[in-house]
């Protein structure tokens, strides 16, 4: 019972049990564990078999027992769905049911009829609208739209917010962008940067390429101006901090340039990147 509840509590975290082969270690660890009981009473003289009882119980056992039920069935209930979600839109590597790794929209919204509450699906769904009309300006409302659904089921994924900023960025035409979609796409990245913690580079690179971005479009002389080059510093530092050896050289190099662009001084890119504690 404890493997079973130790099993089941980790899979809503993990994708563990999407893996055929755990599924069979796990039978078959029950499986020797029953047998090997067996052996050890039929040693002893004692049968192992099955019997049946009667148990009694008032109303609250039989409530338990509908609750119980309906729990099971339940999360038997949202086990196949996501099961056929997966199998138009598979969102974690699976090698028994080999599908394609980039789905059109259309399958991509079956999927999410069957689970909508899935975050990866409509982070899908929007990396599928982008590249579906690459070059074409048709869907970045869509492309937004699926974006926000993604952050408001999985508020932790720094991908996430990081492609929504972008997006967000891309409504400069609107007649509210600097009162309403400026300040979000702000907002998006300062928690990209937040939940990206230390695991990617790149994506902190990115965070950094927009604040260095959004500090050009800010008064030189002004507080918010500094704050924003600020932030574009400590993504870059830490980018650099993630990365090693040759990848670190080349990360710098990218650094240089994005920056020259910007600040064509060099004494703005050794500010930005060696910050209080420098770097060599």
């Amino acid at each position: 019972m404890a493997v079973l509840m130790t099993m089941g509590v980790h899979s809503w975290f993990d994708f563990n049990m999407h893996i055929p082969a755990n599924v069979l270690v796990l039978a078959a660890i029950l499986a020797i564990g029953q047998a090997s009981l067996a052996i050890r009473l039929r040693q002893f003289g004692e049968k192992f078999e099955l019997g049946f009882g009667r148990l009694d119980f008032n109303y609250r056992g039989v409530l338990a027992v509908v609750l119980l039920l309906l729990l099971i069935g339940w999360g038997m209930s949202w086990s196949v769905r996501h099961f056929a979600a997966e199998t138009l839109c598979n969102t974690v590597p699976n090698s028994t049911l080999i599908r394609d790794q980039n789905p059109s929209p259309a399958e991509i919204m079956k999927a999410i009829s069957w689970d909508r509450h899935n975050a990866e699906y409509w982070f899908k769904l929007a990396q599928s609208h982008r590249s579906d009309n690459a070059g074409e300006e048709s869907h970045p409302d869509d492309v937004t739209e699926a974006l926000e659904k993604a952050v408001l089921l999985n508020p932790f994924e720094a991908i996430y917010y990081l492609e929504l900023g972008w997006m967000y960025t891309r409504k400069g035409q609107e007649p509210d962008f600097e009162e309403k979609w400026l300040p979000r796409a702000d907002r998006a990245m300062d928690l990209a940067g937040l939940y990206s913690g230390a695991r990617d580079p790149g994506l902190h690179q990115d965070v950094g390429n927009y604040w260095l971005m959004r500090s050009k479009t800010l008064d030189p002389a002004s507080e918010s101006w500094d704050a924003a080059f600020q932030k574009a510093g400590i993504q870059y530092r830490l980018a650099l901090d993630l990365e090693k050896e040759k990848k670190r050289v080349k990360m710098l190099e990218e650094i240089r340039k994005t920056v020259w662009n910007y600040y064509p001084d060099s004494e703005m890119f050794l500010r930005i990147v060696r910050g209080k504690g420098g770097i060599e």
